[in-house]
């Protein structure tokens, strides 16, 4: 980005004239254009990088969340696997909540 603001400042454009200044005014007042013209190219392909950067950070963050939610959900199933059979056990011998277990030297 830096390089297309430098080539489209005036003072740029100038140097250029006297590099240029064999050539008729009509062939430098084209290649000014054309120098302008290539600024703004680079002008455009400067953002269009700064969007592929924000592009993959977005990127890298929805995978961070996926990886996080990949290592969730296993989680999360033997939570309600565990709590299923909890509720199961407590809905075939409700006194164990209040007697607790029975065969405690028993897994």
């Amino acid at each position: 980005m830096r390089l297309a603001n430098r080539l489209m400042r005036d003072d740029s454009v100038d140097r250029y004239d006297d590099v240029l200044g064999g050539l008729s005014h009509q062939h430098v007042e084209e290649h000014r254009r054309a120098i302008l013209h290539i600024a703004q190219f680079v002008g455009l392909l400067c953002v269009q990088e700064n969007d592929v950067r924000l592009y993959r950070r977005h990127l890298e963050k929805a995978t961070f969340a996926r990886r996080g939610l990949d290592r969730l959900m296993p989680q999360l199933t033997d939570t309600v696997r565990s709590i299923r059979a909890l509720t199961d056990l407590l809905s075939r011998h409700p006194e164990a909540l209040i007697r607790g277990r029975t065969n405690t030297g028993k897994e």
